[in-house]
């Protein structure tokens, strides 16, 4: 009976809290965006990484709750926030409760099954990544060197950025651009940009993923990854998931044009024309998409 007494636990004190406090916190930092109208991309790429973190957090450590003391926390002006489940990031309250998570894990059948299940989940997530990078690795070493001589740009942006200039390539697959490696960074375009595209075009595109390279954003990608994965039965920590790629691409961007405002017409006329692709995967034609009204702006 213990067993089944312990098994909904994980879900009541685990799980269905770090969906809810992804959901609190998603509409925490929604609510300091619009509030304060910050319009700085890598700032509302990080408080998307929050919520993705704090739901980790929730899902890690449980949430302290008894059905019969509800903690109240003080907001300002006499008002009361009643946090059943202990969420919101300010105030006391600790006292009012009871550490029930871990005391209702008891069972060593359903502690057996909870390993097994997370080293299944874990071992899924795991191929994956390792299956991720096995197909960037194959895209890279089947590449040609780029025949369109940008060099100078290349250089030029390079020492601006202060970055080492990296490996660019062509490559015949119908995926967007795209920066893989983290110590070692490729940039890989595909075919049709080379075919469609004009030099100053590609340059542009280019300064974009150089732009990438800058942030760090390959590493902070496979954190972000990482997060979602683990979260997988989380539609809010999709949802900021989704949120940071947006707002990853116009960081870039927001950096080539404080390097090269002149540019910022043409960066705009490049995104919707590489939007407008048919060889671009839908999910990122939808992020170019938003990203123009971003430039256009």
């Amino acid at each position: 009976m213990s067993f089944l007494a312990s098994g909904p636990s994980i879900i009541l004190y685990h799980i269905l809290p770090s969906v809810l406090g992804a959901f609190v916190y998603f509409l925490l930092a929604q609510l300091f965006i619009f509030v304060f109208r910050v319009k700085k991309p890598s700032i509302r790429y990080f408080m998307h990484l929050i919520v993705l973190y704090k739901s980790i957090l929730i899902l890690i450590t449980g949430v302290r709750y008894t059905s019969t003391m509800v903690p109240r926390k003080p907001f300002g002006f006499g008002l009361m926030f009643y946090d059943p489940l202990d969420l919101l990031p300010f105030g006391t309250g600790g006292s009012m409760t009871t550490d029930m998570s871990f005391q209702a894990i008891q069972s060593p059948w359903l502690l057996s099954i909870i390993s097994i299940t997370l080293s299944i989940i874990f071992s899924l997530i795991l191929l994956r990544w390792f299956a991720t990078a096995w197909f960037f690795k194959n895209i890279s070493n089947d590449s040609k060197p780029l025949s369109l001589d940008i060099n100078s740009f290349v250089k030029t942006f390079c020492s601006k950025l202060k970055i080492s200039v990296p490996r660019i390539v062509i490559n015949e697959s119908d995926l967007g651009p795209m920066t893989i490696g983290i110590l070692k960074p490729t940039i890989i375009l595909p075919k049709w940009i080379d075919r469609s595209f004009s030099k100053e075009e590609i340059e542009v595109i280019v300064g974009h993923e150089l732009a990438h390279v800058k942030r760090k954003d390959n590493l902070l990608q496979w954190l972000s990854l990482f997060f979602r994965d683990i979260l997988f039965f989380s539609p809010f920590g999709r949802m900021a998931y989704n949120f940071m790629q947006s707002n990853k691409e116009q960081a870039a961007d927001s950096l080539f044009l404080r390097m090269m405002p002149e540019k910022s017409s043409l960066l705009a006329k490049t995104i919707k024309k590489v939007s407008s692709a048919p060889e671009l995967p839908n999910e990122q034609s939808d992020i170019l998409v938003a990203k123009v009204h971003f430039v256009d702006v």
